[in-house]
């Protein structure tokens, strides 16, 4: 969980609408270090107490959601070729014909600047890439490029410019993307946002698919995602985690190879956590999920991080920062062939039907029904009403290995 809800990186409409809410605030604020965020979240003095402020009127469960978004945008011709629906999937696609797709997206790191999540420009710059390179790598695509659009807090200085381009870049070289072109500018708050163009040559993977029996698995370890969003509501005085050990890298290679294998039932990326992925995908294919709790798919970092602030593992579960990791329904006949192809995919649980709801168990404790929806569907729209939030989720987490 970061400092409020990070907004869902839902594609809405032909062009790509994205439920991210500006700020103009950028000042510093120190963390809470009592454990459970209050401090930091009842300052009304700092980013978040401002922005929400101002903007609670617009949240609807700490994010706007699709509705919301469609009473604004009311109705927008769509492209006759688009392959899929609103919600549908983590990038736009058009059918080009001859077997051939064009995927797009785009994604702005807004929140996570003015909040100081992201303190080192460095994070902030390969961050606007990986966001972007990820919807890409969630259908399968194959970047083509990216445009990038900087527009700078006035007092953002020439040093800091060029070390957030350094992290774009970075995490463009490390997905062989190059960079297409872009717009600069000013503005009273920094805003960077990133435009993925790809393709595919067989038709692109989406968010639907998934039938009871499937098994649900996701590409690399997590965690870090969202304890680096603890860190910032509850600081670190055992200094075991650092902003710079959090680079998530997209999934692109992984991707294109999950596009190709004929067992691979659908595919989404986790940056907006895990639980909320998860929740996505149940809702959106009304299947039920058992999930199978398994420490070996947590980053060393983020659980020695959790251990240190003394808070529960599965609290990383919840987290609405996520660590953009590929998680993708494979059908179960078809798993063996599927790892082999691509290594490291770790097997989260299986798919049942609807009726059977959500369950979770372990090695060490039996199974129990859990919320994906507990933090991602609860009302953030003031400061008070995130601190509930942020305690019942511990409380939640801290009661799931009884």
């Amino acid at each position: 969980m970061s400092l409020v809800p990070r907004p869902r990186k839902n594609h809405v409409l032909s062009g790509g609408f994205s439920r991210r809410a500006s700020s103009a605030d950028h000042k510093k604020a120190s963390p809470s270090r009592s454990g459970d965020g209050s401090g930091f979240l009842r300052s009304t003095s700092s980013p978040c107490g401002k922005i929400l402020a101002q903007k609670r009127d617009l949240y609807a469960g700490g994010v706007l959601e699709i509705t919301e978004i469609q009473k604004w945008l009311g109705r927008v011709p769509r492209h006759p070729r688009q392959t899929h629906g609103i919600n549908e999937s983590d990038s736009e696609v058009l059918a080009l014909g001859q077997g051939r797709y064009l995927a797009s997206t785009i994604d702005s790191i807004v929140e996570e600047i003015a909040y100081e999540l992201y303190q080192d420009p460095f994070t902030m710059g390969w961050m606007c890439a990986t966001a972007s390179l990820s919807d890409l790598a969630a259908v399968g695509a194959k970047p083509l490029g990216l445009l990038f659009s900087a527009h700078w807090q006035t007092d953002f200085t020439l040093a800091q410019k060029k070390r957030a381009v350094q992290g774009l870049k970075a995490a463009l070289k490390a997905a062989h993307t190059p960079l297409l072109g872009g717009d600069t500018g000013q503005a009273l708050a920094t805003h960077l946002t990133g435009v993925g163009l790809g393709t595919c040559d067989t038709r692109p993977l989406s968010r639907l698919g998934l039938k009871p029996g499937d098994v649900i698995c996701m590409t690399g370890k997590m965690g870090l995602g969202p304890a680096l969003g603890f860190r910032r509501l509850l600081g670190d005085p055992s200094r075991v985690l650092r902003e710079k050990d959090y680079r998530p890298r997209a999934r692109v290679d992984e991707g294109l190879r999950l596009r190709k294998l004929s067992g691979v039932r659908c595919a989404m990326d986790s940056s907006d956590g895990l639980a909320s992925t998860l929740n996505t995908l149940c809702r959106l294919n009304k299947v039920g999920l058992a999930l199978q709790w398994d420490e070996r798919w947590l980053e060393p970092r983020a659980a020695r991080y959790c251990r240190a602030m003394k808070l529960p593992l599965p609290s990383l579960l919840f987290g609405e920062h996520g660590d953009f990791q590929l998680v993708v329904g494979v059908r179960a006949e078809k798993l063996a062939s599927v790892r082999r192809q691509v290594p490291g995919l770790y097997v989260l649980g299986k798919v049942l039907p609807e009726r059977s709801g959500t369950t979770i168990a372990g090695a060490d404790f039996k199974t129990r029904e859990i919320d994906f929806n507990l933090v991602a569907g609860a009302r953030k729209d003031s400061l008070p009403a995130i601190t509930r939030v942020f305690q019942r989720m511990l409380k939640y987490s801290a009661a799931i290995g009884k």
